[in-house]
């Protein structure tokens, strides 16, 4: 079972893109980068997400190598994700100087999103000879062995790992909240709730567009609900998107406060603590039923049994 982490391993195979031209190319002038991902992952990426560019076995053959040099295994960016999936148009641009071959199935994918480089280590890459045995890294899953996709989760402690090899500083602060990392790291904790706060509930806003329970639209009103509470959250859950729903301020009122809840099948339970008053007051009817995912269901488990009120 796949583990999704916020941070990614995006895999590259030499024989069908030029990653290396493109890196170079993109020494001063950030060029920009759209990635084709899987279908089942897509509802996995949204907006300020991090994660690298890898290398695997570079198998091309003397004649597709050219004049150029096999490239060794490792890492040759980090990147930033600045997009949610969405589905490929015209407008995105699969057939351009960096595709070494047009037939391949990795261009053929329904989703992309739109990456950045904000560490390009072309001239510098962080080869896996080099680092496989620093523990971090040596223990994520997929970053050493690879995976048949363009796309699969890295650790985060993997991922702040390589940030520290490469000297590169994602950093806390209002002014320039696009590097902003949510870490393990308990220091500055009420300033990094806020920041985390904020961006949990734009990303919400990718994915959800009104009150899950009223339907209510107007986002002045809409507030970011977390299903399972964030002081016990841990670091993914606590910016996981399917952790959290949009609500009125009085559905989550009553849902923070354990007065609502709902089945795995989406029908509302009622603590009977709400008496048929309030109930009527607060708009909330016992025929009310939403719409779940699977992800939704660990954390709705959590609240029926630690935050409905019985």
């Amino acid at each position: 079972m796949i583990k999704y982490t916020n941070f990614w391993i995006f895999l590259n195979n030499p024989k069908y893109w030029d990653l290396e031209k493109f890196l170079s190319d993109s020494k001063e002038t950030s060029l920009p980068l759209t990635w084709t991902i899987p279908k089942f992952q897509k509802d996995y990426f949204y907006p300020n997400q991090y994660g690298v560019l890898r290398v695997g076995k570079d198998k091309r053959t003397l004649k597709e190598l050219g004049s150029n040099k096999r490239l060794e295994s490792g890492v040759y960016a980090i990147v930033q994700i600045i997009s949610s999936a969405k589905e490929k148009n015209e407008e995105h641009a699969w057939d351009n100087i960096y595709n070494l071959n047009n037939e391949s199935s990795y261009l053929r994918g329904q989703y992309c999103i739109e990456l950045k480089i904000i560490h390009n280590l072309v001239d510098a890459p962080l080869f896996f000879k080099d680092i496989s045995n620093i523990p971090q890294i040596e223990n994520d899953k997929y970053l050493i062995s690879g995976y048949q996709a363009s796309s699969i989760p890295l650790s985060e402690s993997c991922f702040n790992k390589l940030l520290k090899i490469s000297n590169l500083d994602i950093v806390n602060s209002e002014k320039n909240d696009e590097y902003f990392i949510l870490t393990g790291l308990e220091k500055e904790i009420i300033s990094k709730y806020r920041v985390g706060q904020t961006n949990f509930r734009n990303n919400l806003l990718f994915h959800q567009s009104r009150c899950k329970i009223c339907k209510l639209s107007n986002e002045n009103f809409l507030i970011a609900s977390h299903i399972k509470p964030w002081s016990v959250s841990n670091e993914f859950e606590k910016v996981d998107v399917h952790n959290g729903f949009l609500l009125c301020p009085h559905h989550d009122k009553l849902f923070d406060g354990g007065y609502i809840s709902f089945k795995d099948n989406g029908e509302i339970l009622i603590s009977p603590l709400l008496n048929q008053a309030d109930q009527l007051l607060m708009n909330v009817n016992s025929k009310f039923k939403i719409k779940l995912n699977n992800e939704n269901l660990k954390y709705l488990k959590y609240h029926r049994e630690n935050i409905l009120k019985k």
